[in-house]
């Protein structure tokens, strides 16, 4: 079959079965986590967000991404103020979200997330 022979899918034809053990149900995990934990937080309190690595290293994450099977990609903020960029299996992420009083960080926790593709009704 030639280049002109393969059909092209849109987005809206794709059907992804979900699988739990990839990357992007944990990714939407995550991003479902925090939007519930920044819809409860009172008036005077911001959220922080602050993902821990194995050796006790801490990111301060600004975006999420995945990368199927098992790799999430994490962009942030080291302690020193660097940026970084973790790539890191999904199951060894811990992320702690924690409520504080306005002015206990220098700004609140603003987050971005890879957008995703969504399956099709069938």
């Amino acid at each position: 079959m030639n280049e002109a022979q393969i059909p092209l899918l849109s987005s809206a034809e794709m059907v992804l079965p979900r699988d739990y053990d990839m990357a992007d149900w944990y990714h939407e995990r995550i991003e479902q986590e925090v939007a519930d934990f920044r819809a409860n937080l009172q008036p005077g309190e911001q959220m922080d967000v602050v993902v821990v690595l194995n050796d006790g290293q801490r990111i301060r994450p600004t975006w999420f991404g995945y990368l199927n099977p098992n790799m999430l990609l994490i962009g942030g903020e080291d302690q020193k103020g660097r940026d970084v960029r973790l790539l890191v299996a999904h199951t060894n992420v811990q992320i702690v979200l924690t409520r504080i009083e306005d002015g206990d960080v220098s700004q609140s926790a603003v987050i971005g997330f890879q957008p995703r593709i969504t399956p099709a009704k069938t």
